[in-house]
């Protein structure tokens, strides 16, 4: 079929066949919806791979509207559009498609993820936190998001929070056989100390 041609294109080609590729295989009138909107998400990937952002979201859009795959397909559409819109500076529609894909796939820690890191540039610590903690969960050994948990903690003025935050991911990190552990101490310990600093600074004499 159209769609078993486009993907094994797609397998090693470039992101521009892989336009080409889905755009011949679109034009089967007989294409399944199925096949239809998986083809989208491709071609939305490859766009987005172009720096084509306004491309990519309209051919995840369209295969979001075609409704034709189980949840968690839907569901990554949604937080890839998301991801898009998110690096277009659409800062509210990405949140929204976030939250839309962890509707749907609420296992899924993709989409909680992508939330965390839009909740924390937006300064919204405890949300982001709260999007964390979930995927800890389900690794609770995994040292960057404890180190990131900890970036949180020192960005929202937790000065004790974050040391022992980042001690927990060197931990895991070493146990976990990772070879860069002083990544979990980079940025936690230095801004809690830069943060400590700071307030001291502003404290009357």
């Amino acid at each position: 079929t159209g769609a078993a041609s486009a993907d094994a294109a797609a397998l090693e080609a470039s992101p521009t066949q892989v336009i080409e590729t889905v755009g011949a295989a679109l034009t089967d009138t007989k294409l399944p919806a199925q096949d239809k909107a998986r083809l989208l998400v491709k071609r939305g990937l490859a766009h987005e791979m172009l720096g084509e952002r306004n491309d990519a979201v309209a051919a995840f859009t369209d295969a979001i509207a075609a409704n034709a795959v189980g949840a968690a397909e839907r569901a990554t559409a949604i937080y890839n559009r998301g991801l898009t819109l998110d690096e277009n500076g659409r800062i509210d529609d990405a949140i929204a498609d976030y939250s839309k894909a962890i509707e749907l796939a609420p296992d899924d820690e993709r989409p909680r993820l992508l939330r965390a890191a839009v909740h924390q540039f937006r300064k919204d610590y405890d949300k982001a936190i709260t999007d964390i903690d979930f995927a800890l969960k389900k690794e609770p050994g995994n040292s960057e998001l404890l180190a990131t948990r900890g970036i949180c903690l020192a960005q929202k003025g937790d000065h004790d929070g974050p040391l022992k935050g980042s001690e927990g991911a060197v931990k895991a990190a070493k146990s976990a056989g990772g070879n860069n552990v002083e990544f979990a101490r980079n940025f936690t310990i230095e801004e809690g100390m830069r943060m400590d600093g700071f307030v001291a600074s502003m404290r009357p004499n």
